[in-house]
């Protein structure tokens, strides 16, 4: 369907392409009610600062809920017909296909939006009602039967704009059991899903990434086979770091950030792992290459890692806004670690 025809879009967007940033810029102060849905805390801090920056304050008409928050609060409060009161995060019992603890005063986390999909339907109508539009930032954070909601919106008659980017899945917001346990192992699959539910698939408007610059994009398109351009055509250095000193200096660097595939708090560095450093941006980066990732990465074969190793090496690429340096894990000197 013509973009212009559908007003149920999905925007695939590069890492540092600003993705809140256009969010924020479709608000306005109109007699229209505006519905943010992120999942992370983080991430609707962030959205309440633009906001609040964008217009002075936080206007009335516009409603910033994290994901599961909002399906408690607006949805099943509401139309449940039991006095749900809180979240409970706790794995349940996969056997129990009953979505509530045995009092019925807390739903699992991982069973709320089966539960909404299977039994309160009318919360489509609700959302008509309330609001105009909706946005979800950060997409790629649900997962399961949360993605399965999220697809769900297209029955809605206002319009439903959601963005993401997929190789910045790492981590999922919610599992029951295989189910769409590979959807961000393949892109056309996960492309397909959306297309099928009824979205206008955007693989443009934010394929610039204002972070990265062009040395790093090519980098990234050679090697991880991602799409992903330079806003700007500032260059800067990628380097394999095999000289004991220079890894010594790298290390001892504080203002240069390590970035582990795991375990980053084994080391007495200023170091986070590849995934969760999602969010962040520094000047330099120093990627630690595990064994698997360094073979890959010295045979020019890393478009053959693994999916979900290849999006947090992605992620931890796209940290950095200047130079990258590479620095093999076996190489880092004994007297870095903890124990």
């Amino acid at each position: 369907m013509d973009n212009e025809l559908n007003n149920k879009k999905v925007i695939n967007a590069v890492a540092g392409a600003g993705k809140t940033s256009y969010i924020i810029d479709q608000l306005s102060l109109e007699d229209k009610k505006s519905l943010i849905l992120t999942y992370t805390t983080a991430n609707q801090e962030n959205l309440k600062e633009k906001i609040i920056k964008k217009f002075g304050y936080l206007p009335s008409n516009i409603f910033i809920y994290g994901y599961f928050e909002f399906l408690l609060k607006f949805i099943i409060k509401p139309l449940c017909p039991y006095s749900v009161k809180d979240i409970c995060f706790e794995t349940p019992d996969f056997k129990n296909s009953i979505p509530f603890t045995r009092d019925k005063t807390k739903i699992f986390h991982s069973r709320m939006a089966k539960y909404i999909l299977n039994d309160l339907l009318d919360f489509k109508q609700r959302m008509d009602k309330y609001f105009d539009e909706v946005f979800i930032d950060e997409m790629q954070d649900l997962a399961s039967d949360d993605f399965k909601w999220m697809l769900s919106l297209t029955d809605l008659k206002i319009p439903v704009t959601l963005v993401g980017d997929f190789f910045q899945s790492t981590f999922a917001s919610s599992r029951r059991g295989n189910h769409l346990g590979n959807l961000y192992n393949d892109f056309s699959t996960y492309e397909r899903k959306i297309k099928e539910a009824g979205y206008y698939f955007d693989k443009i408007t934010l394929v610039k990434s204002r972070r990265c610059t062009s040395t790093v994009c090519n980098f990234i398109e050679n090697n991880l086979r991602i799409n992903i351009e330079s806003a700007t055509d500032t260059s800067s250095e990628i380097v394999n770091i095999t000289d004991l000193e220079e890894i010594k200096q790298i290390l001892e660097n504080d203002k240069i950030k390590k970035l582990f595939y795991r375990n980053s708090n084994s080391y007495n560095l200023n170091g986070e792992n590849w995934g969760n450093s999602k969010g962040m941006t520094f000047e330099t980066v120093c990627i630690i290459l595990n064994d698997a990732t360094f073979n890959k990465y010295y045979k020019n074969e890393l478009e053959g890692l693994a999916p979900q190793t290849l999006r947090k090496f992605y992620v931890a690429c796209t940290r950095s806004s200047g130079d990258i340096y590479f620095i093999r894990e076996k190489d880092i000197p004994n007297y870095f670690k903890k124990y």
